[in-house]
């Protein structure tokens, strides 16, 4: 749970520091650019989200389902 917590204020932060970087320099080319980026990472933050939310019965993260599948990828190499 405090993973998600640290994510949220991290990309609640990274969305602020877009966010400056917008008003700060004032270029329109640079603002599509930030909203396309910004879109992206908030994309990847929801779909990790959700992922990590179907876990499934074994209780893994997504992240640890993927090394436990390489892991015995490995093995079986």
């Amino acid at each position: 749970m405090i993973d998600r917590i640290l994510a949220t204020i991290s990309l609640l932060m990274f969305l602020g520091f877009l966010g400056f970087l917008a008003v700060y320099i004032a270029k329109v080319n640079l603002w599509a650019v930030l909203v396309i980026v910004g879109g992206m990472a908030t994309f990847d933050f929801i779909r990790t989200l959700r992922q990590d939310a179907e876990a499934g019965a074994d209780g893994l993260s997504a992240h640890e389902r993927a090394v436990q599948t390489l892991e015995n990828h490995d093995k079986a190499g």
